[in-house]
């Protein structure tokens, strides 16, 4: 900024030790500082020199001054050096209070903050006796560093354990940088990945202690497997306010500001227990709480989590004898007898076992599922363990758990981890979550499981199985493993044909074998069901209205409901059904476009 009057104005001009033509400035105005010493051999990195040229007084505008200020830090401690040129200080200081707003001046530093720092020279304020000394403070002689010169030491800071947060930070960046180019930055969209609200969480998501922040209750949330081997651990990091009366109209919803989480809602990268992860924590604390300069740089590099990316997952449900809706919302009925490949896809296989329906009117004419077994495969890495949620068949209202075979008789309340698959028990439902992020839960009642089967959204297209392609096109679901495919508006008949394409290669079997059976022996493809048909299922009218009443009347009629008490002949077995539908449409209805696979 500056005039066209002899080049009056205010200038300034940076220097940094990373530019050569600068280090010989940057060594001078070292000396200085060092001669006033700040206990140990000061080395400026970078300063900033600021010149005020000719400057005129604001009364009388024949009067100027020449001054230069100058910032200097090497990035422990910082100096500020002023200097008076010689004969240009030509104000000539008026203190009678008639004049003002001629002030006296000052000279000085005052530091802000929570340590307050402050010096000033000994003659500011000047009284009518010491009026020369300021008027001719470019002759004053500081201690060692010349005349007009002044050295104001702003800090004190010890050289051997200081760490300044912004070189820190900046020295944090540039290592990250490199690592990107090394391997790759984080993808987009990863960060965005967090449920819309806590409702919409699955038991994909592990859940670290609340908090309280500014009256409000929080909790966050991080992915049960991150993402990634060794060093790498990526994971979003959601923080959700509680649903209390404390958080009001926010319970539920997603937190949308770090400076609230304090960090705690930032994308995570890294292993926390690696030394990785630990520079990442504090690289936070540098950037964005201990020094702002670099804080939007940071942010770029690990960005908050929010849910601007977030799909919510599919979802399958089966509930009593075999009653399918296919990821993409195809519904029909399928009642094998043997062990079905229920998914398979994104080197994840799920696969289910049926058993004859136990019912009070022999013999049986439906199957139930009683077992399911699931594995994920790491290509070029190490596969998870088997897991087996099994019918108790003792109590026919519990789950056995195996894994690799092997019963478990560990307390699943605490969630336990076992290779690339946890398993946790949430009142009577088991659920096993895998570190593809696809989740399973089964509960058990009637002799009978209920099983769900959350599959990440990003699988969709790649699926095949008794739950469809997931492609979102439910009319073309019903496809054999060769490609070919059936009509959506096939028979029972035709179906039940078609589902039993998807009987498991007895060699690719992942379940447990007891009493002399084996996967070649296991069920029984000669077994036919019976098909839905509303006035032959029923033994006399009175059992079928009844059944009819007790599934919602003919205006509301749930078919599954139906045909369960027809084939077990047990109306508590059908509500079963129908409650475990609706208690899965309101989830559905909760965590977003859900589908159904009941069966």
């Amino acid at each position: 900024m500056s005039d066209q009057n002899a080049g009056r104005g205010v200038y300034y001009k940076e220097y940094s030790i990373d530019t050569a033509a600068d280090q010989s400035a940057l060594e001078k105005i070292s000396d200085l500082v060092n001669k006033k010493g700040v206990g140990y051999a000061f080395q400026a990195q970078y300063m900033l020199v600021i010149t005020w040229y000719n400057m005129q007084h604001k009364v009388n505008q024949l009067q100027t001054v020449s001054i230069q200020a100058v910032l200097v830090t090497d990035y422990v401690n910082s100096a500020v050096v002023y200097t008076y040129a010689d004969r240009d200080m030509n104000w000539r200081l008026t203190l009678d209070p008639a004049n003002k707003p001629n002030y006296p001046v000052r000279v000085g530093y005052l530091v802000r903050g929570n340590a307050q720092r402050q010096e000033e020279y000994a003659y500011s304020y000047a009284t009518i006796g010491d009026q020369s000394r300021m008027e001719l403070i470019d002759a004053e002689n500081a201690t060692g560093t010349g005349d007009g010169v002044f050295v104001y030491v702003l800090s004190s800071n010890n050289q051997g354990s200081f760490i300044n947060p912004g070189v820190a930070c900046s020295d944090w960046i540039k290592a990250d940088d490199l690592y990107d180019a090394q391997n790759s930055p984080i993808a987009a969209g990863k960060p965005g990945r967090c449920p819309g609200g806590l409702n919409q969480l699955t038991q994909s998501w592990s859940a670290n202690p609340t908090q309280v922040i500014d009256q409000l209750v929080v909790q966050c949330y991080q992915l049960a497997f991150p993402e990634g081997s060794g060093i790498v651990s990526e994971t979003p990091n959601c923080c959700y306010y509680t649903n209390t009366s404390a958080n009001g109209a926010l319970a539920m919803a997603l937190v949308s500001d770090w400076k609230f989480m304090n960090g705690g809602n930032i994308y995570r990268r890294f292993n926390p227990s690696t030394s990785q992860g630990q520079a990442e924590a504090a690289a936070f604390t540098q950037c964005c709480i201990s020094s702002t300069v670099h804080c939007s740089d940071f942010l770029l590099k690990r960005p908050m989590s929010d849910s601007s990316s977030f799909v919510p997952p599919g979802q399958a449900l089966s509930a009593g004898d075999p009653h399918v809706t296919t990821l993409d919302g195809l519904s029909f009925s399928f009642n094998g007898y043997g062990e079905y490949t229920v998914v398979t896809g994104n080197h994840f296989t799920l696969q289910g076992r049926t058993a004859l329906a136990v019912t009070d009117t022999p013999p049986a004419r439906a199957t139930v599922f009683n077992s399911f077994a699931a594995k994920q495969v790491v290509p070029g890495g190490t596969d998870s363990d088997v897991v087996e949620l099994r019918l108790n068949s003792t109590t026919g209202s519990d789950i056995d758990v195996l894994v690799n075979g092997v019963i478990q008789n560990v307390d699943f309340s605490s969630t336990q981890l076992y290779n690339k698959v946890s398993v946790t028990k949430n009142g009577v439902e088991y659920s096993m979550v895998f570190s593809s992020q696809v989740e399973v839960k089964t509960s058990a009642s009637f002799n009978m499981t209920t099983i769900s089967v959350a599959a990440p959204a990003s699988w969709k297209g790649t699926l095949s199985g008794l739950l469809g392609n997931f492609n979102d096109n439910p009319a073309d679901d019903i496809k054999f493993s060769n490609g070919t495919q059936l009509p959506s508006n096939s028979t029972e008949e035709e179906l039940y044909y078609w589902g039993q394409t998807w009987a498991i290669d007895p060699a690719q079997s992942l379940f447990t074998y007891e009493n002399g059976v084996t996967a070649q022996t296991y069920g029984n493809d000669s077994f036919t069901p019976l098909f839905f048909n509303l006035d032959t299922m029923f033994a006399d009218n009175a059992t079928k209205w009844s059944a009819i009443s007790a599934c919602g009347g003919m205006a509301n009629l749930n078919r599954e409901c139906v045909y369960d008490i027809a084939l077990t002949g047990n109306e508590a077995a059908g509500v079963a059904t129908a409650s475990s539908q609706t208690q899965f449409a309101e989830e559905k209805a909760a965590v977003g476009e859900w589908s159904i696979f009941r069966g």
